[in-house]
Formats: C-alpha cells, sequence, structure tokens
C-alpha cells in the first residue's frame, strides 16, 4: 500500500465544507449543534471522514429545504 493511496481519517473544517459542499460557517454551526462530530487536537478542531460521510448521505440536518425557482412547474 503506498501512503498516497491512505485516506485521511481526520479533516479540516475548511476541507470539511469543501468536501460537503457547504461554507464553512455551516460547519461550524454543524459542529456546535453537535449535529457534526468533531475532535480538538491541539488548537485544531477536526471532522472524521466517518462524520463527513454520514452527512453527506443523509443530508443536511438543520432544515435546509431547497424551493422550485419562480415560473418553474412543480413536480
Amino acid at each position: 500500500m503506498k501512503v498516497s493511496d491512505v485516506q485521511p481519517l481526520l479533516y479540516s473544517r475548511r476541507d470539511a465544507a469543501r468536501l460537503l459542499g457547504i461554507s464553512l460557517r455551516s460547519v461550524d454551526y454543524l459542529i456546535a449543534s453537535g449535529k457534526l462530530k468533531s475532535r480538538k487536537i491541539g488548537s485544531r478542531i477536526l471532522v472524521p471522514a466517518s462524520q463527513i460521510a454520514r452527512l453527506a448521505e443523509t443530508g443536511c440536518p438543520y432544515g435546509v429545504t431547497t424551493q422550485a425557482a419562480p415560473g418553474s412547474e412543480a413536480a
């Protein structure tokens, strides 16, 4: 196994936001509300890869809804 084949177990808040396609502020909100678990190592706050995968699979837990654009037909 090459070192380049190893996936990180923990991601920075910024990397977690990028992977999830949400803002850093949204990641901070999810961590503060307990909906996204994190680990503090020294002064860094890191998000486990398993938490990122869980959130990606289940969707955004804090009630963001999408609305049809004006003039488009709802299905």
